[in-house]
């Protein structure tokens, strides 16, 4: 299905804002969408402009079990806008900590629906994906800095020996909305690998495009070696 610019850029902004809910919520989402839309009216030529809208630091970490990959960890740490945002919406008295109700409503209105672009996690192990279905231990906070986080896993449904296969991991909305950075210091890390040995090159895959096949997503190429 070919989406029109306006709607992924509709989505995403429902995503960025979540579920506001409400009159006022309402009033303040038609008002992003109606600006997102005068700006897509002065691009010239389709150029994305305008793209992206939300930044995220990414942290991956690679969990090991038996000297197998059975899961990978994701840190997010959002933009001072977007986090802002949340912040001010899901943290209802203001004490700069999500608690049970808050953390619950912030996981249906801001992060669950994610599911439909696969969590922008993106897996192919020897050539073949895996899409991301489910995740589990969603967690929010506010850290020292006043910025967002996010930590989540994804369990993969099979685990990966990754001497003897080769593992691809992307972190990436395909739409473009959201820019996710996996290259920072020590943004990629490993559990419980024991004697394996692992590196990661982080380069643009040119077997893949995103954002109607004008970019090249920057993918993680996994490569170990040793026994557990």
């Amino acid at each position: 299905m070919v989406h029109h610019p306006c709607s992924l850029l509709s989505d995403r902004l429902r995503f960025a804002y979540g579920q506001l809910g409400g009159t006022t919520g309402t009033m303040r989402l038609d008002r992003l969408i109606g600006a997102a839309g005068a700006a897509l009216l002065i691009m010239v030529g389709g150029t994305a402009w305008a793209h992206p809208h939300v930044w995220i630091d990414n942290v991956t970490t690679f969990q090991f079990t038996g000297g197998k990959i059975t899961a990978i960890k994701l840190h997010w740490t959002f933009d001072e806008l977007f986090g802002t945002g949340i912040i001010d919406q899901f943290d209802k008295n203001k004490n700069k900590k999500f608690e049970p109700a808050e953390l619950a409503a912030l996981q249906k209105g801001a992060f669950d629906h994610l599911k439909e672009y696969g969590y922008f996690t993106w897996l192919t192990v020897d050539g073949t994906e895996r899409p991301v279905k489910a995740v589990t231990g969603f967690a929010a906070s506010v850290d020292k800095k006043g910025n967002l986080v996010y930590e989540f896993i994804v369990p993969l449904d099979r685990p990966v020996d990754p001497v003897a296969s080769k593992l691809i991991v992307g972190v990436y909305d395909p739409s473009y909305f959201v820019e996710v950075d996996t290259g920072g210091k020590g943004a990629v890390r490993y559990e419980g690998n024991g004697g394996i040995a692992c590196r990661t090159e982080q380069r643009e895959n040119p077997g893949k495009t995103i954002y109607m096949g004008q970019i090249n997503p920057i993918e993680m190429f996994l490569t170990c070696e040793g026994k557990p």
